[in-house]
């Protein structure tokens, strides 16, 4: 991967911690890591090294989080919806490739 293709993804990354940090939860969610290149480190459920991010709740409550977007496109910030249901336990942590 060259170093633009690598500062897009940084860019599109950037984009999704914005999109996280202007949502109002009950909670707080945070960003707790992310991946932009993952090659060899954590397969998803197909085997495929795809990038991922993972969301930490901090609090004593579990956290809806169904109904939220995730993108790895600036320009189409609603590329993937978050499952109606989806909560973070307390103190959990959830990983999305």
């Amino acid at each position: 991967m060259n170093s633009l293709d690598m500062l897009k993804r940084i860019l599109v990354l950037s984009g999704i911690i914005l999109l996280f940090s202007t949502m109002k939860l009950s909670g707080q969610v945070v960003i707790n890591e992310f991946s932009c290149s993952n090659v060899s480190a954590f397969p998803d459920d197909y085997g495929a090294y795809e990038d991922w991010i993972e969301l930490y709740n901090p609090t004593a409550a579990a956290i809806n989080i169904g109904g939220f977007f995730l993108s790895d496109n600036l320009t189409n910030p609603t590329k993937w919806q978050i499952p109606a249901g989806t909560t973070i336990a307390p103190n959990g942590f959830a990983l999305f490739f």
